[in-house]
């Protein structure tokens, strides 16, 4: 049994677009049960007002079907109305797909192009699993290989025996549902789908 943790491939670039960060919407609920993550988002609108949505950086030829999104807290990654739709088809099991206008665009190409709706995915806690920090020379030499390519700080590791059977899981007994771990089927529809700008970086299994 193979599982793998997703995330978006591109760190920007000249293909695939990227968010700098989103606009608080009427409704969160994935930062529900983060009051302190909640507050520190608040407190950055409060000085810097965005309108609701995310704001697309400079770059991109074509919309993906993940988009990166660099202002961190619980969104990593947006995915569009296909990957969502592609999931419900497969009978793959979510928790919540909360809906991410586009506030802003500032790629002149993408600006001329009509975007998919995209959403923030929540899977049900399902796998436990502890994390390693990766070392900078590491990182630096990944990163040295292909510069674009989105790199994790951390390693993970899961334990099989504690894995509730969901192809698509976020970590038990953790109130962040946005770090999605997946199995081997959800690899194998994004490839027959043909999902853009996805990343599947392996997760080591422990006993």
């Amino acid at each position: 049994m193979n599982f793998y943790r997703l995330s978006s491939w591109a760190v920007g670039g000249r293909k695939y677009p990227w968010a700098c960060g989103f606009g608080p919407l009427a409704e969160m609920p994935f930062l529900d049960g983060l009051p302190a993550l909640r507050e520190r988002c608040e407190k950055y609108w409060e000085v810097n007002p965005s309108p609701p949505g995310m704001v697309i950086d400079p770059g991109g030829k074509s919309w993906s079907d993940f988009i990166g999104n660099g202002s961190g807290g619980p969104c990593s990654f947006f995915v569009s109305e296909r990957v969502v739709r592609d999931l419900a088809e497969e009978k793959i099991e979510i928790l919540r797909a909360t809906e991410m206008p586009i506030a802003r665009i500032d790629a002149k190409t993408l600006q001329k192009i009509a975007p998919p709706k995209y959403f923030v995915i929540e899977a049900i806690p399902g796998i436990s699993f502890t994390s390693e920090s990766v070392s900078v020379e590491e990182q630096l030499a990944a990163l040295k290989r292909n510069p674009l390519r989105r790199i994790s700080p951390v390693r993970w590791k899961c334990q099989l025996a504690g894995w509730s059977g969901n192809d698509l899981c976020s970590p038990a007994l953790s109130k962040v549902h946005t770090t999605l771990i997946c199995t081997e089927r959800i690899k194998r529809l994004a490839e027959r789908k043909g999902w853009t700008n996805v990343q599947f970086d392996s997760v080591k299994l422990v006993s």
